[in-house]
């Protein structure tokens, strides 16, 4: 799951195939832009100032006024989550791990959002999400050899589709 700037994509793996691809239009640009709006800042101030906190290097005042608008805003965004699944579960429930990168993917509130109880109603065996941060770093190219793409999303899309001509040439 790739929490983009505006939207949510989501990419089913199961049993090693790529089975659907999907998202939803709820991103990490909407709490950038709820942030701007309540401390009166600039989108780049903002997203700025959500990186300090994600990196835990602000005051405990304002800390606390962002942890509270990061909480309501991974609330909302759960909210759509929820949504989306109901109507992508519908033919088929999901595996319980889910691999979550992209802007948001270094909050955990999100991560606590997606581990959430009310959730294993979407899960093959009704248990909850076992969620694996994988943070920029990880996917960086260095880490990553021989494939030299920037975006995030597209370079585990490469992993997966390497992985899988890789199986299938056996």
């Amino acid at each position: 799951m790739d929490v983009g700037g505006e939207i949510t994509e989501i990419v089913l793996i199961r049993d090693g195939f790529l089975e659907e691809v999907s998202s939803f239009g709820r991103g990490g640009n909407f709490l950038v832009r709820r942030i701007a709006s309540f401390f009166h800042l600039s989108l780049e101030e903002a997203g700025s100032l959500l990186k300090q906190y994600s990196k835990s290097r602000l005051s405990s005042s304002k800390a606390e006024e962002v942890s509270r608008l990061v909480k309501d805003s991974a609330k909302e965004w759960c909210q759509f989550f929820n949504e989306f699944l109901r109507d992508f579960t519908k033919i088929s429930l999901l595996p319980q791990r889910i691999f979550l990168l992209g802007q948001a993917a270094v909050l955990p509130e999100l991560t606590e959002c997606l581990a959430d109880k009310s959730l294993e109603q979407f899960t093959i065996g009704k248990k909850p999400f076992v969620v694996k941060r994988l943070l920029p770093e990880a996917l960086s190219a260095e880490s990553i050899k021989g494939i030299n793409i920037d975006d995030a999303f597209l370079k585990l899309i490469a992993l997966f589709t390497h992985y899988a001509f890789q199986k299938t040439a056996k």
